[in-house]
């Protein structure tokens, strides 16, 4: 069974509270899952930020590439600059 770790990032508070950022990015990760995840598949767990992506301090994602290596599994992430704005990180 393919495991996943999700990691959702929005850049500021307001988008935080706002819910946009994080519920567009929950959809289409959520689309990847229902139409190109092996089944079944298992989420192991859901990461949240609110934080800048130039700023790689960010202990959300720490965590959630820890699990995804302790588990062997796939970290997902609606787009790349979601993970960093840097392509070396």
């Amino acid at each position: 069974m393919r495991k996943y770790v999700l990691y959702l990032r929005v850049s500021s508070q307001e988008q935080g509270r706002s819910g946009l950022g994080l519920e567009a990015q929950h959809r289409d990760i959520q689309l990847f899952l229902s139409n190109y995840a092996d089944t079944p598949y298992e989420v192991l767990g859901e990461f949240v930020e609110v934080q800048s992506g130039t700023d790689n301090e960010r202990p959300e994602l720490r965590k959630a590439i820890q699990l995804a290596k302790k588990e062997k599994a796939v970290l997902v992430c609606s787009k790349l600059d979601r993970i960093s704005r840097r392509v070396s990180f």
